[in-house]
């Protein structure tokens, strides 16, 4: 068997192996939610539905990647799952190669897709309906075709799966912009020009649809996400509680306004002008929040359940009721966990400084999603997507403490 079909082949169970049994565990998910009532929606009336109207609040990917899958698998939830585990599957297979590409170290390569193969917190939301699964493994496709960018099959390659990253998550934008970029700034013309038009003529009809049904080019939930991680509460909730106990408080409700596209315009006003007027107060829970983004612990602490719910009191003060307990142990395995690989980033970062400007495409990633954490509010969940980008280092940093430890003995 070739090398890299066997490789693969591990890879595949290395993955797949840890999901399979979380799901055997714990089944699959009992309850829905909006991705899933978004995903109903299009299976029936083939629109993006939510509360029983159209919506621009959600980016239109994951759900129809669901819709997709459920009509696979006559819309039986265990199996949606099992087509949720192979794109997971997929996403380490693309870490493999992305290492490949930029290190051509194949213990590198190997340790960290290993890395993201087994990640405790991977494996549990692998399991669960939310687009993070999808979008981590679109943008590694989109950095490998990144690094492979020299023919016209992998810039259009580049182009799509960095629309449909966006697509999934519009946060990434950014991203995009910056791959452009260091094109151009490379010299590579025609490389910029077919990544942007692959990726607009698959991204416009979503944006036309957006701004036709609300006249906003941008999902309409960022004003909200905006606001909650910019009121006068959110000092109060960052990092322990989940700021979105805040999206149907009394503070949004008394806004009074008939259309999401309005809600959201005043919210974003709201949270602007709350940031002028508190500049010193603003600035300390920016910096803050970057160091949230790298905590060792899940953000938030405190687990958001079904039934949670936050009062307002008359006095400002807060009243948090019904929060759902995360194991410990869970906690605990993931701090252990994250903190081996940031270690490993660091020292992989270090031993690759000559090679920053190469690699500025993953570096410039992490910093994107530091900076919307920054400027919204820090959460492990929005992290994540981030962190293949620290394995790949921390794989980097294994490959070569292990070539030290060989030569030792070699002398020895």
């Amino acid at each position: 068997m070739p090398r890299f079909l066997r490789t693969s082949v591990v890879l595949v169970l290395s993955c797949a192996v840890p999901r399979l049994i979380y799901l055997w565990v714990v089944g699959p998910p009992q309850d829905t939610d909006y991705y899933w009532e978004l995903a109903s929606g299009l299976m029936r009336q083939h629109a993006l539905i939510f509360d029983g109207r159209p919506t621009t609040a959600f980016e239109p990917l994951y759900p129809a990647f669901l819709a997709l899958a459920r009509w696979m698998t006559a819309d039986h939830a265990g199996l949606v799952i099992l087509v949720q585990i192979a794109v997971a599957c997929a996403g380490v297979l693309w870490l493999y190669a992305l290492v490949i590409s930029m290190t051509r170290d194949h213990v590198a390569a190997l340790v960290a897709a290993l890395l993201l193969a087994g990640y405790p917190y991977l494996i549990r939301q692998s399991t669960a309906w939310i687009e993070l699964t999808l979008l981590i493994t679109l943008l590694l496709a989109s950095w490998y075709y990144f690094t492979r960018i020299g023919g016209r099959a992998p810039q259009i390659a580049c182009g799509v799966a960095m629309a449909l990253a966006i697509l999934t998550r519009a946060m990434v934008a950014p991203i995009w912009i910056v791959a452009l970029a260091l094109l151009i700034r490379d010299g590579k013309w025609r490389a910029a020009a077919t990544v942007a038009a692959t990726t607009l003529i698959l991204v416009a009809p979503a944006l036309v649809r957006n701004y036709r049904i609300d006249g906003s080019l941008v999902p309409t939930r960022t004003g909200a996400n905006l606001y909650v991680g910019n009121c006068e509460y959110s000092d109060r909730l960052i990092p322990r509680y989940d700021t979105d106990l805040l999206n149907y408080s009394g503070a949004v409700k008394d806004l009074n306004l008939t259309t999401p596209a309005a809600v959201d315009h005043a919210l974003t006003l709201e949270a602007w002008s709350f940031m002028r007027a508190h500049p010193l107060r603003t600035l300390r829970l920016k910096l803050l929040n970057f160091v949230y983004f790298f905590d060792v612990r899940i953000v938030p602490y405190e687990a958001l359940g079904p039934d949670s719910h936050l009062t307002i009191l008359d006095n400002g003060g807060l009243v948090i009721e019904r929060l759902r307990t995360r194991p410990l142990w869970m906690s605990a395995v993931h701090s252990v966990v994250y903190s081996v690989i940031l270690i490993g980033a660091v020292a992989g970062l270090t031993l690759r400084r000559r090679l920053w400007r190469k690699d500025f495409l993953l570096l410039a990633s992490v910093a994107v999603f530091a900076l919307v954490s920054m400027v919204y509010f820090p959460t492990t969940r929005l992290r994540e997507p981030i962190i293949p980008v620290l394995m790949a280092y921390a794989g980097c940093a294994a490959s070569a403490a292990l070539t030290r430890w060989k030569g030792r003995r070699v002398k020895a």
